[in-house]
């Protein structure tokens, strides 16, 4: 009986892991889908699933930029950046854009003004408070990054801006910043 049990549940595991395997042997990246838009409820819940649902938008930004072509205007990329709008302000969004399809037209006065857009796909989020100011919501995080070899952590400063798309009746980010403390 334990044997049975033992190779359905072998059986199970190879096939729900095959699509993955499949698509791995063959090249191709599996996509990540597409996030749910932030919403009043968002920001009212727990710190948790705001943390997932930032982190989401950022894994998703970051391969819709990586391997996403599309129906996409090749001179101004207004798919992608009309795509990117569902998440970010459409200055936002252009210079998301800018940054990983058109880096000639990317304006950087410092290094600063880089936007690392998936930032906390790579960190631990230690402490989140949201503020509400002006209609807007402003979420600082304190995260640090994975250990190294050595043990050691940089630790950063975050501030995520939301302002509320009265069109699409969401919130979507107008600002992402990130500053390493120590």
């Amino acid at each position: 009986m334990k044997i049975r049990a033992c190779l359905s549940l072998l059986f199970l595991v190879t096939a729900l892991a095959l699509p993955t395997f499949v698509h791995a042997e063959q090249g191709e990246e599996t996509s990540v889908q597409k996030p749910k838009p932030f919403v009043e409820e968002t920001f009212a819940g727990d710190e948790h699933d705001l943390i997932l649902s930032v982190k989401a938008v950022q894994e998703w930004t970051h391969q819709f930029l990586e391997v996403e072509e599309g129906d996409m205007d090749k001179e101004t990329g207004a798919h992608m950046v009309e795509e990117l709008q569902d998440y970010f302000t459409e200055d936002m969004a252009l210079k998301i854009y800018n940054q990983f399809h058109r880096p000639h037209l990317a304006e950087y006065d410092e290094v600063d003004d880089y936007v690392e857009v998936d930032s906390l796909v790579h960190r631990d989020v230690e402490h989140v408070e949201i503020v509400h100011r002006d209609g807007q919501k402003i979420v600082n995080m304190k995260t640090s990054s994975v250990e190294d070899g050595a043990g050691n952590r940089a630790h950063f400063e975050e501030t995520f801006t939301f302002s509320f798309d009265k069109e699409h009746e969401t919130y979507v980010l107008a600002g992402m910043e990130a500053e390493q403390v120590s």
